[in-house]
């Protein structure tokens, strides 16, 4: 019952270690799990989502079913430091975290040297100055298959804000956020983000980095993602890379960013893509909807993009999706990459990845 927060700074869990809310009870009691079995089920066995991360142990799992989730104070919930998994089991379609336009929704701060993972959720109705549906502090949580959508911050991070963070988002989108200065949809300041196989649009910054924007020692990883038709108000429509910091790029799709796609600096690692329109990536004037259904172009790969405007990584003049349907390059771990431009250990010198 330490106030305003039970630590701050950042600090390392060891064994039998115990951060709780409530002083109430033996010790350690409000340090245990539901039933012994490491699963907590909300409304199952808890009211509210809250109640149900005070009581988890370490490597507790919380299973929320579907519904709309509110909450108190300021924040829908806090993960309190905890090394847990918070699971919605019907998700994101169903499940749904609401700051009801008057609180943040989630708050991961301290225990930098723990992992926790939200996972399946929707994100949404999101008010703070800062990281207004997600603030990740001296954090390293785990976002996966999230929806964080429509969040407003008066400053920085409207969908995020990760500050002295290196979360990871991998199969999230971060869509219609909006920021009061900068980072509509992730603000990043001295840390190392991963962001994989997501997708960042129409969001809204009215300085810089309407996707994404990036300050001071963040060197946050971009990979396999998509960040498009998101506007600044200055610099970097899709992504801003500021003071000492470096966005890492790979394979990276931006288009129809305003005010430019990137401002700032960035690397550009691998198989990157810059478009000005969204709609008619090979820029002949016909929407690439309609090249598709007239067969000038193909999509081999079933992901929306026309293979003609996706990478060569080669740079033989045959695109990898193309190269990999035909049989003309592998993709052993199927990740869209051909093995033969992915660098690979060959320890026995056999000319074998």
């Amino acid at each position: 019952e330490n106030a305003p927060t039970q630590i701050h700074g950042a600090w390392t869990e060891g064994e039998g270690g115990c951060v709780s809310p409530a002083c109430s009870g033996a010790a350690g009691q409000d340090c245990g799990d539901s039933i012994g079995d490491g699963v907590l089920k909300v409304p199952g066995e808890y009211a509210s989502i809250q109640d149900a991360i005070d009581a988890a142990g370490r490597e507790d799992t919380i299973e929320v079913s579907a519904g709309t989730w509110t909450g108190t104070g300021d924040s829908v919930i806090d993960l309190s430091g905890k090394n847990i998994a918070i699971v919605a089991i019907d998700g994101p379609e169903d499940t749904i975290l609401d700051g009801e336009g008057e609180r943040r929704v989630v708050l991961s701060s301290g225990g930098s040297s723990l992992h926790p993972s939200v996972v399946g959720f929707t994100i949404t109705g999101g008010y703070a100055e800062m990281g207004a549906g997600i603030l990740c502090y001296q954090s390293n949580p785990t976002f996966e298959d999230c929806w964080i959508v429509d969040n407003h911050a008066s400053a920085d991070g409207g969908g995020v804000l990760a500050r002295h963070a290196s979360p990871t988002f991998s199969s999230c989108r971060m869509a219609e956020n909006s920021a009061g200065w900068d980072g509509g949809g992730l603000a990043c300041y001295d840390g190392m983000p991963l962001v994989i196989d997501s997708d960042i649009y129409s969001n809204i910054a009215l300085d810089d980095g309407g996707g994404v924007y990036c300050f001071g020692n963040a060197h946050p990883n971009i990979e396999y993602s998509r960040i498009y038709d998101n506007i600044a108000g200055v610099d970097g429509g899709g992504l801003f890379g500021g003071y000492l910091s470096e966005p890492r790029l790979y394979s990276v799709l931006f288009c129809g960013n305003e005010d430019l796609n990137i401002a700032g600096g960035f690397a550009d690692v691998y198989g990157n893509l810059y478009y000005t329109d969204c709609g008619d990536c090979n820029g002949n004037g016909v929407p690439d909807s309609q090249d598709l259904l007239d067969g000038i172009l193909t999509d081999m790969d079933a992901d929306g993009l026309p293979d003609q405007c996706e990478s060569d990584c080669d740079q033989d003049g045959v695109p990898d999706p193309i190269e990999i349907a035909e049989g003309m390059d592998s993709d052993i771990d199927e990740d869209g990459v051909p093995d033969s431009c992915q660098c690979r250990a060959d320890l026995n010198e056999n000319g074998s990845g």
